[in-house]
């Protein structure tokens, strides 16, 4: 669809849905031809709309068919984590036929309802929120935007925890965390740090939880060093522990590229891995096949399969799926540091 510019300025959907009082998902389906069953008047309000504004929708021949568009929020499209989803979600999507839009929210919900109102204007059929929302909650606006979306027939499925109701396909992060630590502290690990992620966002307080659940449990102190979810803060709280004394017998970051980024570090440092320290990420990403890293959690392209199929094929109502996890141990973790550093 083409917004025609009209009265000095580009008229959106968002403008059509706003004059003739409905959700930007219903003006869309009415302007693109949907299948899905609106009301005469609501038809009738939004074709009046879109002529009083100057919208004209640039319809193909197969403008009377769905968009056959599904839309991936992600939080960070560069972290292997959610760029192995997508290709999931892509790779079922594209074998019904089905485009996939990648827009990358910044862990920022007031970006989350920009592109979720921007998918909508395309005619999305259904929408991908590929991570776990802030710990405070997803802003009200976005939860309203996803409510009425699901009820104009937008399929909505969240891949986390997430304020707003829709379908849910997730994994235990706290359970993977604490068995993780747990694991670590079984094969004689005593003094276990843990690089935390993004302070507020539910998934990083979740893996922090089952860590310090799994060290009390033992009758050990935590040992938490703040991190963002990124390979560069991994790195630099490598280097902090560094400064600080003596290292700990095990360092776990809250997902993979964290890891990969204390592993990066420490080695540069002249610190063995695993012969001095062992290190352990939490994703089950690629990146920590390649670099032969331990992790925990879910197959993510699978993951990202699942939802495109939730959303080619919705369940009856909210469904709320949660997934096994496993511990990938690999070289990264294969023996006990040595004692008296």
């Amino acid at each position: 669809m083409t917004p025609r510019r009209g009265r000095g300025r580009n008229v959106s959907l968002h403008d059509v849905s706003r004059i003739a009082g409905v959700s930007i998902a219903s003006a869309s389906r009415v302007l693109n031809g949907s299948p899905h069953p609106v009301s005469e008047e609501l038809r009738s309000k939004v074709l009046a709309a879109a002529a009083s504004a100057g919208f004209v929708s640039a319809a193909t021949p197969a403008a009377n068919s769905p968009s056959r568009i599904i839309g991936i929020i992600v939080q960070d499209s560069m972290d292997p984590y959610f760029a192995e989803i997508s290709r999931g979600i892509e790779e079922t999507a594209n074998r019904a036929g089905y485009l996939t839009i990648v827009c990358n929210a910044d862990r920022q919900s007031e970006i989350e309802l920009a592109q979720l109102r921007l998918l909508l204007e395309y005619g999305a059929d259904g929408v991908v929120f590929a991570a776990s929302g802030l710990i405070d909650g997803d802003i009200d606006e976005l939860s309203q935007l996803v409510a009425q979306a699901q009820s104009d027939g937008v399929s909505i499925v969240a891949l986390g925890d997430r304020r707003f109701e829709s379908s849910v396909i997730t994994f235990d992060n706290e359970a993977a965390s604490y068995d993780l630590t747990h694991d670590l502290l079984r094969r004689g690990s005593r003094r276990i740090a843990f690089v935390s992620g993004l302070h507020g966002v539910a998934a990083a307080e979740q893996r922090r939880a089952g860590y310090i659940r799994a060290m009390r449990e033992d009758g050990l102190d935590p040992l938490v060093v703040t991190g963002t979810f990124a390979s560069e803060s991994g790195s630099s709280a490598a280097l902090r522990m560094l400064a600080a004394g003596p290292l700990p017998d095990a360092i776990i970051g809250a997902n993979d590229q964290t890891a990969v980024g204390v592993m990066t570090s420490l080695r540069n440092s002249g610190i063995q891995v695993p012969g001095d320290v062992l290190v352990a990420g939490i994703g089950s990403t690629s990146l920590a096949k390649l670099l032969d890293l331990t992790t925990v959690g879910v197959h993510l392209r699978m993951l990202g399969s699942m939802a495109a199929r939730a959303v080619l094929e919705p369940p009856e109502g909210h469904s709320h799926m949660l997934l096994p996890h496993s511990i990938e141990r690999r070289s990264s973790t294969a023996t006990i540091p040595k004692d008296g550093r």
